[in-house]
């Protein structure tokens, strides 16, 4: 039988996870960027000013990262772990 307290976390659990795909097509700043994935702000300028990160311009000096747009282009950046050499 399943108590009281076990639901109680499990549905914790489940509201925790349908944050996080809620917030996932929410829009950061560029400090908020930077707090969250640890690069300076001056790294992300020019990051965007190179277009090589994906952004999103709120009149001429607003700029802002959807975060799922991120997220992609962190995971596009993947490096494959060379082979091992077996002796």
């Amino acid at each position: 039988m399943v108590g009281v307290a076990q639901l109680q976390e499990e549905i914790s659990e489940i509201k925790s996870l349908l944050n996080k795909l809620n917030d996932k097509d929410e829009f950061i700043s560029v400090e908020q960027f930077s707090e969250r994935y640890g690069l300076s702000k001056s790294k992300i300028y020019k990051l965007t000013s190179q277009k090589q990160i994906p952004f999103h311009r709120a009149g001429e000096r607003l700029i802002y990262f959807k975060k799922s747009d991120v997220e992609k282009w962190i995971e596009s950046g993947r490096v494959e772990p060379a082979a091992e050499k077996v002796s």
